[in-house]
């Protein structure tokens, strides 16, 4: 019986995305179109499709009737959702539900009889979305609040507290959470008003500094030029959006290539541009709270939040086999996202338990399951993937290439 499988993946043409990211990428040609995700997985919403018994089938269809041949006998779904991510413009300002936000959310809007694939639905599944970001051009993220003394001083910089009265009450219990809320449920005359007010004290602080922001540079009690630039960068790609004013409350920084960030449920933010890979539970519920097109449900979102300074985390990798393999693990998560770098004449032994999904983006590779004869291996060259079920106890990667594998442990 085989253990190694190929896979066909979605892509979904989201606004945001880019239309040469992805397919350079991949070594793909480029439709012209917004490519904004890649998905590897089984997610019912964007399945890949699986080579199995010589046919191409829906991977959600084949887990749930033959789960136990690629997961062994353990659940009929991936515990993962793997992506290629790819932004042009911003993605939403956003959070995902903690596990007991999204069982009861999903279970309500199930009994409302909303559909699963309706614009206006918050919860698509019952499952919290933790995720991995790891870079491979720079990518800058908005990402957890500012310390609420902090946030106070920008926002009266910027005479922030003249439309909303809870700048006031920052530092006092509960007063981030008053601020917020109200931060996110501006609209009409009062969010142009404030945006007036914000984005004419950015250009003045714009023009008058050309320094250059560090992608380490602390949170600063004044409106810097880097969170200016960016609130004008944002109005221009999102105007009349009080998705705009995320830089004066929420952690802005630039990851750099080949270095990875962790953001767990209930934690907002928003990914303002580049290409990366991303790994997460398997799950698509988004909280929106601006910054898109799509449902925006500013309640619901705030009532999910975790109300805390939350500065970006970034992950340490763990090396392994001489630095050809850079791991980062999200322990409470579970989540492990590896960046395998191959090297000719020095195969790489991975293996445990578990099912993983890996995708080529440079050279190739042949992968092999150890000790199996009836298993002849598969090529993997740039752009494709494969899936490795529970059932191979160990692989070998041999070649020239870049892959990244996805895993739970």
């Amino acid at each position: 019986m085989r253990s190694i499988f190929r896979l066909r993946n979605p892509i979904q043409d989201y606004a945001w995305g880019s239309p040469t990211a992805i397919p350079e990428l991949l070594g793909q040609p480029a439709t012209g179109e917004p490519q904004a995700e890649l998905w590897m997985g089984d997610h019912p919403r964007a399945p890949s499709a699986i080579e199995i018994d010589g046919a191409w089938r829906p991977l959600d269809a084949v887990m749930r009737e033959r789960g136990d041949l690629l997961l062994g006998a353990v659940g009929r779904q991936l515990p993962f959702l793997f992506k290629v991510l790819a932004a042009e413009t911003a993605l939403s300002i956003q959070a995902h539900p903690e596990a007991r936000d999204a069982a009861a959310g999903f279970a309500r809007e199930e009994a409302a009889g909303i559909p699963r694939d309706a614009a206006e639905r918050s919860y698509r599944d019952a499952n919290a979305k933790p995720e991995i970001l790891l870079a491979l051009t720079p990518f800058r993220i908005l990402r957890g609040f500012r310390p609420p003394g902090v946030i106070a001083r920008r926002a009266a910089a910027v005479g922030l507290g003249v439309e909303l009265p809870e700048v006031a009450g920052l530092a006092t219990p509960g007063g981030l959470e008053r601020f917020v809320h109200a931060a996110l449920s501006l609209e009409g005359a009062q969010l142009a008003r404030v945006l007036d007010r914000v984005l004419e004290r950015s250009h003045e602080v714009a023009s008058s500094s050309s320094e250059e922001s560090s992608s380490e540079a602390p949170s600063t009690d004044d409106l810097d030029a880097s969170s200016a630039r960016e609130m004008l960068r944002l109005a221009a790609q999102y105007p009349d959006d009080r998705g705009v004013l995320g830089p004066l409350y929420l952690e802005l920084f630039d990851l750099p290539p080949g270095e990875a960030v962790f953001t767990g449920p209930a934690v907002l933010h928003a990914y303002l541009g580049g290409l990366g890979v991303e790994l997460m539970a398997n799950s698509d519920n988004v909280l929106r709270g601006g910054l898109t097109a799509k449902h925006v449900d500013a309640a619901e979102l705030t009532s999910v939040l975790r109300y805390e300074p939350n500065a970006p985390r970034l992950l340490a990798p763990r090396l392994e086999a001489g630095g050809t393999a850079r791991r980062f693990e999200a322990p409470e998560a579970g989540l492990v996202l590896s960046d395998l770098r191959l090297r000719p004449g020095n195969p790489l032994r991975e293996g445990g338990a578990g099912v993983r999904i890996l995708l080529c983006v440079e050279g190739s590779a042949r992968i092999a399951v150890d000790g199996l004869g009836d298993d002849s291996g598969l090529e993997i060259a740039r752009g494709q993937s494969v899936l490795v079920a529970d059932s191979a106890p160990s692989y070998t990667l041999e070649g020239a290439g870049r892959l990244f594998c996805a895993e739970v442990r």
